[in-house]
């Protein structure tokens, strides 16, 4: 069962190794796991992170867990110990400015290094934003991201869905195949203004001044 999230074909939940240790185990769905469409997108999703693999802001991949005789498809990550909006949900009366800007300086560093791998995440929001216990930034689920250095993707998504309506660019909201590099932009902006301020942003943002 899944206790820590569960998204549009997979679900997340921790798992304790055999050394006690806490990890998080991102598993597709079982109504899923014969479906090609996602099978793929969750192969991919599992090779971009290993072409990320080693950046301090990139949840750590510990375990690839893929056979597919079986059916089984699952990666073992780090657990973090909450996500951003958790985060800040709960500490933004106590954060500086300074902090707040530290925080969003790792997200920009994580999709910086994913965008110079030519890999787009297509679904920044802070329920995808993982916190640990050191405070260190995670980015995390890269299930409607592309690569486009696999040709096998070609550019598009062959998923239905386009992101977290919110914080997705308009042009990803008429087609998750539309975006591009100034989507994960446009995704930052309003993840900025979240840390800043707080508050869910609206859909259209005039200024931050007034908060």
């Amino acid at each position: 069962m899944s206790d820590l999230g569960e998204g549009a074909f997979a679900e997340v939940s921790t798992h304790k190794m055999e050394n006690g240790e806490e990890v998080a185990v991102k598993r597709i769905l079982d109504k899923f796991k014969y479906h090609e469409n996602y099978t793929n997108r969750f192969k991919k999703e599992v090779q971009m992170l290993e072409k990320l693999s080693g950046h301090p802001n990139i949840v750590p991949l510990l375990e690839v867990r893929i056979n597919e005789d079986e059916h089984e498809y699952a990666y073992v990550m780090a657990k973090a110990r909450c996500n951003l909006s958790e985060f800040i949900g709960k500490n933004y009366g106590q954060l500086t400015d300074v902090h707040k800007i530290r925080l969003f300086d790792q997200v920009v560093e994580a999709i910086t290094a994913a965008h110079s791998n030519n890999v787009l995440h297509r679904d920044l929001s802070p329920n995808n934003i993982l916190i640990n216990d050191r405070g260190t930034v995670w980015i995390a689920d890269f299930g409607l991201g592309k690569d486009y250095d696999i040709r096998s993707i070609g550019g598009k998504s062959s998923l239905a869905g386009h992101g977290t309506d919110v914080y997705v660019a308009p042009e990803q909201l008429e087609k998750l195949r539309y975006a591009t590099e100034r989507s994960d932009v446009y995704s930052l902006g309003k993840i900025f203004y979240f840390i800043l301020t707080g508050k869910t942003p609206p859909h259209v943002i005039v200024s931050v001044n007034k908060f």
